[in-house]
């Protein structure tokens, strides 16, 4: 039954992005200039609720709720508001019902022509296993219990003369766990950066220090330096050259402590207002103290937008080494590979077709472990009326790990209807 329903919806969509588009759509992810006030719901079909790779339990989920968005331009401010508030309703393993908050929070000031400071917040709570914060690669198995999760960075930027600036900042992780298997976590960040430019050259360098806290584990503290060079070859095409080493420390008594060292030449380009692109190419090498067995690697990152009358492409990736600390597994220093392919169309004013795949390769280097993900997408969006949108999505996703109980695949088909019940240039 399962395969019937992915199948047809497969062909539903396939057909509709064969067809010839009509006028671009209205339809945008982008919050409009002004406030607005959100209904929705939506209804979902998982067939690994789990994510287990034994005794899959399917379940259906139903969930209701709001969201309220101010997006505004003041004088000397900008500030950018979102707030969404759900109830999840499982279908047949009600002790999973929850409510989920995600809140977003941009703000940027102008004290004077020279003094700036920009404030950024994300928080959400949530019992779905695959977090929103895409640069968060471990998921919850096992159970749906409650999690928190709050990233908020502050940096104040002072420019000395037009040419050469100052930045100083800090940031919080702050990841709190329902489940006793997942530990909790605060990842605080300090740094200061310095940029230059010159008529046909740039330079900026800084220098950060990370501590890592946990609720049991020994604490994990790192510091690094961090410059890069570069040359504007024109006004819309630049090379330059990022180096880097960073000091990582273990607090725990048998400590695994390490340097790690980076560089890579990147380049960007933006040959038209409808297509950019940039990609960096380096190596890394780990050098861990009282060993000879060291890591060493490829680093990459490559990122490619395309704008078409109709169809928009993107093309995003990196690879190298990652710390994957605060997350619901602490697997350490990590080897990763990444890409990702998003294709959106515009069929018409009002109807919107999206595709995209994901595949991940990890080699967790401090555990016997290698982990390889695939993700697939595909989602239609039609807009009745002026204000009511109804969307229909399909998501699948596939782990193979070579360490016993990780793998495991899970099949999504979502519908949502979504009512934008006001919205309007001034609250009152």
């Amino acid at each position: 039954m399962m395969m019937k329903i992915i199948t047809l919806f497969l062909m539903l969509f396939v057909v509709m992005f064969a067809k010839e588009g009509g006028l671009r759509a209205e339809i945008s992810s982008e919050s409009p200039p002004g406030y607005s006030l959100d209904l929705f719901m939506s209804h979902e079909y998982i067939d690994n609720l789990y994510l287990t790779n034994k005794k899959e339990k399917d379940d259906f989920i139903s969930l209701l709720g709001a969201s309220f968005t101010a997006n505004k331009d003041f004088q000397v401010s900008d500030l950018f508001f979102n707030y969404k508030i759900a109830r999840s309703f499982y279908w047949q393993y009600s002790k999973n019902n929850a409510f989920r908050h995600s809140l977003s929070l941009k703000y940027l000031r102008e004290f004077t022509k020279k003094l700036s400071l920009s404030f950024d917040n994300n928080f959400y709570r949530s019992e779905e296993p695959v977090e929103e914060n895409k640069e968060i690669f471990r998921e919850h198995k096992n159970k749906r219990d409650i999690y928190y999760r709050n990233i908020s960075s502050l940096i104040l930027s002072y420019y000395i003369t037009r040419t050469l600036s100052f930045d100083i900042g800090a940031s919080l992780n702050y990841y709190q766990d329902k489940n006793p298997d997942n530990e909790d976590s605060r990842i605080y960040t300090e740094f200061i950066r310095i940029n230059k430019e010159y008529t046909r050259y740039f330079w900026n360098c800084s220098l950060n220090f990370i501590q890592r806290e946990f609720q049991s584990d020994p604490q994990v503290n790192s510091w690094g330096v961090d410059s890069s060079f570069g040359y504007k070859l024109s006004s819309n095409k630049n090379i330059s050259l990022n180096l880097s080493l960073e000091r990582t420390q273990e607090m725990g008594i048998d400590s695994e402590d390490y340097w790690a060292y980076q560089g890579a030449i990147k380049y960007d380009f933006s040959p038209s207002p409808d297509q950019e692109y940039w990609f960096t190419l380096g190596y890394y090498y780990r050098d861990q103290d009282g060993t000879s067995d060291n890591d060493k690697g490829l680093s990459y990152s490559i990122n490619y937008m395309k704008f078409y009358r109709y169809t928009t492409v993107k093309l995003s990736g990196s690879g190298g080494y990652r710390y994957e600390y605060g997350e619901a597994e602490n697997t350490g220093f990590t080897e990763y590979y990444l890409l990702n392919v998003d294709i959106s169309r515009d069929f018409s004013r009002t109807l919107r077709g999206e595709l995209g795949g994901m595949y991940r390769y990890e080699d967790f280097k401090d555990e016997d472990r290698t982990d390889k993900t695939w993700e697939f997408y595909a989602s239609i969006k039609k807009k009745f009326l002026q204000r009511l949108y109804l969307q229909a999505r399909y998501n699948y996703r596939h782990v193979n790990s070579d360490l016993e109980g990780e793998s495991y695949t899970e099949n999504i088909i979502q519908l949502f209807l979504i009512y934008n019940f006001w919205r309007g240039q001034t609250i009152w």
